[in-house]
């Protein structure tokens, strides 16, 4: 089956309704004095070793302000600490968030509200590129004529989920990274247990969560934490060979196999860890139990995060370390979550949005993310050496987990930006992996609907 990709033809005429009518209120009543530059336009950056000449600030700069559209909020560390670092080498350079915390359609109308008042914001983080596909740039000549972003070495199943009709609509972020198994080594030694081997299995999560289960203790074997019931999962199935990515998809993202006997059946071992082994608890005891965030309060053997965890993890009141998530019957899948850059074609600031990204993927970009947890992809030979024996987030944790990610074509990157209606087909599904886990909803009543819905569209 091919995928449909549908131009909302619609909200382009309305676009350009909305458009004509604010440029002829403008005409009447726009401001066109000149912004002052800030004292920090005039401020000079002074290379490094890992600053490249091309950021160093040149004098006299004019301010630009960049906005992006996406469900951050700027005030989380990581991403606060990013952005002061951007800001240190292009100092005439600030972001505005424009937070939206309602879904993925919400960040689309929220650019296109902007583009509409004609104050249209420079980058956006989508859930899915295929709803505002035209308001986006198609980032395939910036790749082609800069060497920089061409000689990237990404996967290609991150490169092929960012493009619509041979548009490449996307660019992966530096925080490309893979979900991991935390695991809480004090609860690991009270029990009597051991780090298991890196070819460890959901047999032997299972083995493992039953002995560090204590309820009267308030311990539990895993969390009750979103990531448990939907990453863990969807990569059960992958492992097992029932789904060929993730969401329950075909490997290509054209079909949903949500509905089909194998998916149910890895569904149905997911939701046991709850209803049968209780090794979950479910949301009363969560409730009644004050488990917020279990592994953080000292009260779960295991939960699913990404790497970008291990800056709030190191205040943690015990020793923790990762393993890669297990092997199933046929091989061993994580998720591998990215935050892509993409720009809009109504930007007034694209070269400052570009220097953006480029400082991303730069040597000093990268040792930020390495340095804040994050196992980037895009990483020179040097910089996973880096990775391996430098980077301070991971002195003295289980760094094998991190290498074998970067051996071979890693499985498997998050499906569906490019896919029509897959926002509202992940929404059912991951909504309803949270009640199956925790409320002990029917599975059959959630994803078989589910899947009928999204493959009566293809």
């Amino acid at each position: 089956m091919k995928r449909k990709v549908i131009y909302k033809n619609k909200l382009a005429l309305i676009l350009t309704v909305l458009l004509i009518a604010l440029s002829i209120s403008a005409c009447s009543g726009a401001n066109n004095e000149n912004t002052p530059p800030s004292p920090a336009a005039t401020q000079e950056v002074k290379p490094t070793e890992d600053t490249p000449e091309a950021t160093v600030a040149p004098e006299n700069r004019d301010p630009v302000e960049l906005t992006l559209v996406t469900n951050w909020t700027g005030e989380e560390p990581n991403i606060k600490a990013m952005f002061e670092n951007f800001n240190k080498l292009y100092p005439w350079i600030t972001v505005k968030f424009e937070t939206v915390l309602e879904g993925a359609a919400a960040i689309v109308a929220k650019a296109v509200a902007l583009q509409a008042a004609g104050t249209p914001a420079d980058m956006i983080m989508p859930g899915e590129l295929t709803s505002g596909a035209e308001l986006y740039e198609d980032l395939t000549p910036y790749i082609e004529n800069d060497p920089d972003l061409r000689d990237l070495p990404f996967p290609s199943s991150f490169m092929n989920t960012f493009k619509v009709d041979g548009k490449q609509l996307a660019l992966p972020g530096s925080n490309a990274a893979p979900f991991l198994m935390f695991v809480n080594k004090d609860l690991l030694e009270k029990h009597g247990l051991e780090m298991p081997a890196a070819e460890w299995t959901y047999d032997d999560l299972l083995k493992m969560a039953q002995q560090a289960t204590d309820p009267a203790a308030g311990e539990w074997g895993l969390d009750s934490s979103p990531n448990v019931a939907r990453i863990l999962t969807s990569s059960l199935a992958i492992a097992n060979g029932s789904a060929g990515s993730h969401t329950f998809m075909n490997a290509d993202g054209t079909e949903s196999v949500a509905n089909t006997p194998a998916v149910l059946a890895d569904v149905q071992w997911v939701q046991e860890l709850q209803t049968k082994h209780h090794v979950v608890p479910n949301r009363q005891q969560a409730t009644e139990q004050g488990l917020s965030d279990a592994f953080m309060q000292g009260k779960a053997l295991f939960t699913v995060q990404g790497p970008w965890m291990t800056g709030v993890y190191k205040d943690a009141p015990f020793e923790w370390d990762v393993l890669s998530l297990p092997y199933g019957t046929e091989k061993q899948a994580t998720l591998l979550l990215t935050a892509p850059f993409v720009m809009l074609s109504a930007s007034k600031h694209k070269e400052e949005s570009m220097l953006y990204y480029k400082y991303l993927m730069s040597e000093e970009g990268l040792k930020f993310s390495i340095d804040w947890g994050d196992s980037p992809w895009g990483l020179s030979a040097e910089l996973q050496e880096y990775l391996f024996t430098n980077a301070s987030a991971w002195q003295g944790k289980n760094i094998d987990a991190i290498k074998q990610l970067y051996n071979g074509e890693p499985c498997c990157a998050a499906q569906g930006m490019n896919v029509v209606d897959y926002g509202e087909y992940v929404t059912a599904i991951d909504g309803g992996l949270d009640q199956i886990l925790f409320d002990g909803a029917s599975i059959n009543d959630i994803f078989i609907p589910a899947a009928d819905r999204f493959n009566a569209t293809r």
